[in-house]
This record gives structure tokens, C-alpha cells and sequence, in this order.
């Protein structure tokens, strides 16, 4: 079975996203991972950022310590400059 991820882009279009084959690889995929197959599916560039549950993902993190599984819902959000 694949697993998909749901994306709610930017302009807030819904995409579905075939991440891998089995769940046992989602233990090893990172945040930056994901971020970059979303850019090269979608073509954009990477200069998003992105929450899952309302939480900001940290591009280090592998996705399963944020209990991302299929048809988990992934929001894109722009980076914002600026910051003190």
C-alpha cells in the first residue's frame, strides 16, 4: 500500500503526495525529505515551511515522531523575512 500525505499548498489547493511503499519507511523519512518532494512534485520552490496538527515541523525531525501516517494532512505555509 502507498503511503499518501494530503498538502494544502500555498494558495490552498489540495494535493496528495505518494511518500512510499510501507509505513516502516515513514520511520525514516525526514521533514526535509518531504519538503523537498513536495517542490519537485508540485514545482515550487522550497522556501515554505510547514504544520501538521498545528505544529511547526522541523526539517531534522523524521516525520513519525510527529505521528504522520497516510492521508495525514500536511499545511504549507510561506516563510516570512523579517524576525528580530
Amino acid at each position: 500500500m502507498k503511503i499518501q500525505l494530503k498538502i494544502n499548498g500555498l494558495t490552498g489547493e489540495e494535493n496528495i503526495i505518494n511518500l512510499c511503499e510501507k509505513q516502516e519507511e515513514m520511520s525514516r523519512i525526514t521533514v526535509q525529505q518531504l519538503k523537498n518532494k513536495i517542490a519537485e512534485e508540485l514545482n515550487i520552490e522550497d522556501d515554505f515551511r510547514m504544520v501538521h496538527k498545528a505544529r511547526p515541523l522541523e526539517e531534522s525531525a523524521v516525520l513519525s515522531s510527529y505521528r504522520i501516517g497516510h492521508l495525514s494532512t500536511i499545511h504549507m505555509l510561506l516563510k516570512l523575512p523579517g524576525g528580530a
